[in-house]
């Protein structure tokens, strides 16, 4: 079966594969709060970059005094540049680090392995929801485990143990794997992205972030198939259907929406945000800043018994500075202009 997903943006979504812009990338438009990447290829054609020049290019560089000054090293008025940005906000007079979204082509899109990652997030926790009992008996293995190999001094590898756990709900290895049968196919592009200052809240020393985000009211597209009949696996999850998958995707995002509303430190549009995007019935939360409880079963294991031991012995919410385990996890959030990232309300059609 094939259905179509009409992808509309609710927050700023940001999906990187790690590059930035840095301020030898682009100038600043303060006049109309635009970032104007550089195009090298028409500055080197109009430019000639001899030794001095060289130097000190560098120079600005080395001392990280870029900001706008690229145009009178050169010796020119104007800059050429292949693509202009909005700045979300007020531009910093600090130099900036800006995260790029994944781009085909210069255009932005979602990757289908982005949003197929999160359904398959929904589903685990779904499974294990319905299953308390489970969910217990694993809980108390894992931390016997764990346990034993602190006491052994041996280090922890917390992925290992959370695929562990996967291979048991979806399938032992790929091949077993129930989810093979879902396909998600990467969405349709845009070539408008703004840039967001992203601040920590619960944490007042820390510095901001800078992304580039597919902003809030784009409209995109992508294509799902799943194959609603058996497939081999040895998973306790014996089939998926898209139903599954669209009533996983709702139980999961409304107990992280809960889960977030009952945070003290969310200012109030933060607050009015969540009570209107609760009303959507199909929601997806996906990419850069979004949080503890959305790429894990955090809000299920915080309900166990043990957990606060359990999370303790790991050291889960040290504070870097002062070694002690915060009593709030997880304490902090991150915002762009007092609107959590990542949302994207759907829907759906058959084709």
């Amino acid at each position: 079966m094939k259905y179509e997903l009409t992808l509309k943006i609710e927050s700023p979504v940001h999906i990187g594969l790690g590059d930035s812009y840095i301020e030898t990338d682009f100038i600043i438009d303060e006049d109309k709060n635009l970032i104007k990447l550089i195009d090298y290829e028409k500055l080197f054609n109009i430019v000639k970059f001899d030794e001095k020049t060289f130097e000190e290019f560098l120079k600005l560089v080395k001392e990280g005094n870029v900001k706008n000054k690229i145009a009178s090293v050169l010796g020119i008025r104007d800059i050429p540049y292949s693509k202009e940005i909005k700045f979300v906000g007020r531009i910093p007079k600090r130099s900036m680090k800006i995260m790029r979204h994944i781009q085909s082509m210069g255009r932005a899109y979602i990757p289908g392995s982005s949003i197929k990652g999160f359904i398959r997030t929904a589903l685990l926790y779904s499974y294990l929801k319905r299953n308390p009992e489970f969910l217990g008996k694993e809980f108390e293995t894992l931390r016997s485990q764990i346990y034993r190999e602190k006491s052994e001094k041996r280090k922890i590898d917390m992925r290992k143990i959370a695929r562990n756990l996967e291979s048991k709900i979806f399938g032992s290895d790929p091949k077993n794997d129930v989810l093979r049968s879902l396909k998600v196919v990467d969405s349709s592009f845009t070539e408008k992205t703004a840039i967001y200052e992203v601040r920590i809240i619960g944490n007042p020393r820390a510095i901001p972030l800078y992304l580039e985000c597919i902003p809030p009211e784009e409209i995109l597209r992508c294509e799902v198939e799943i194959e609603e009949e058996s497939v081999k696996t040895d998973g306790l999850i014996g089939q998926v259907k898209f139903d599954d998958v669209l009533e996983a995707l709702k139980n999961f995002t409304q107990d992280i929406i809960n889960s977030e509303k009952s945070y003290k430190k969310y200012p109030k549009e933060t607050l009015d945000f969540y009570r209107k995007l609760e009303t959507n019935e199909n929601l997806l939360r996906i990419g850069h800043s979004t949080g503890y409880y959305t790429k894990t079963i955090g809000l299920l294991l915080k309900e166990l018994k043990d957990f606060e031991d359990f999370r303790k012995m790991l050291g889960l919410g040290k504070n870097p500075a002062t070694g002690r385990i915060v009593t709030d996890f997880p304490k902090t959030r991150r915002l762009a202009q007092n609107i959590p990232l990542g949302w994207i309300s759907f829907e759906v059609k058959k084709i």
